[in-house]
């Protein structure tokens, strides 16, 4: 018996939580490092996929990702596992967090 695919692209989901009651993320030594809060900062939860169009500078480019706002309230957003901090204007939401994560 064969398998046949009737389509081109296959959805990957994967199941990611909506996070924990953790809201300090902490270094390798276990010290204490960002702070996250419990409400959206600025339209935005931990989880959310956005896009960002940075024009300029150190991480000039176009990037999709999961955001961490952090609670600092400087405007800036942690964007992916690179820990890329873009402000909000160049950020344009794509996914609200649902506790999946697609590919």
């Amino acid at each position: 018996m064969a398998l046949q695919v009737l389509t081109e692209r296959i959805l990957k989901v994967r199941t990611t939580g909506f996070g924990g009651r953790q809201r300090c993320q902490t270094d390798k030594f276990g010290y204490p490092v960002q702070h996250r809060p419990l409400r959206p900062i600025l339209g935005f939860c931990t989880g959310d996929i956005v896009r960002a169009d940075v024009p300029k500078g150190k991480y000039a480019g176009s990037f999709t990702a999961r955001v961490c706002p952090m609670s600092h309230g400087y405007g800036e957003f942690v964007i992916d596992k690179k820990r890329r901090s873009v402000k909000l204007e160049y950020l344009t939401p794509v996914h609200r967090k649902d506790g999946y994560s697609y590919a």
